[in-house]
C-alpha cells in the first residue's frame, strides 16, 4: 500500500502538479500584447491589425467594434481589467480643424440665406 501512495508523487510526469488553491490565471502575456497592439496603434492614429495567441478572441473583436472612435478607451479599458492599474488618460494630437470649421460655417451661412422655395 506504501508502494502505491508514492507512485502520485512528482515523479511521475504525467502527474498534476499545479496548485489547486484557485490561483488568478497568468494574464502577462496578454497585457503584453494589448500593450503592443496600443503602442503599434497609437503609432498608425488608428487601429492597427494586430493577431495574438494570447488575447481572447472576443476581447479582440470587442475592441474591434468600437471602430475609429473608441478603439483607444476599449484598448485602455482591458489592459485596466487585467492589471487593476487605472492610468491617466494620454493626450492625443487633434489634427487641424480650421478648414473643416470653416467650410461648416460657409454651409451654415448659406442654408440660411437660402429663401424658402416657392409653393406656386
Amino acid at each position: 500500500a506504501d508502494a502505491m501512495q508514492g507512485a502520485n508523487n512528482s515523479n511521475d510526469p504525467n502527474a498534476d502538479n499545479s496548485p489547486q488553491d484557485n490561483q488568478p490565471p497568468d494574464n502577462s502575456k496578454a497585457i503584453e500584447d494589448l500593450r503592443r497592439w496600443r503602442t503599434k496603434s497609437n503609432k498608425r492614429g488608428k487601429l492597427a491589425p494586430f493577431e495574438s495567441d494570447w488575447i481572447p478572441v472576443a476581447i479582440m473583436e470587442d475592441v474591434k467594434a468600437h471602430g475609429d472612435n473608441g478603439w483607444r478607451d476599449a484598448l485602455d479599458d482591458v489592459i485596466v481589467s487585467y492589471t487593476g492599474e487605472d492610468l491617466e488618460p494620454v493626450p492625443v494630437p487633434v489634427a487641424d480643424t480650421t478648414e473643416l470649421v470653416a467650410a461648416l460655417k460657409a454651409a451654415t451661412e448659406a442654408l440660411l440665406r437660402e429663401p424658402a422655395p416657392s409653393t406656386d
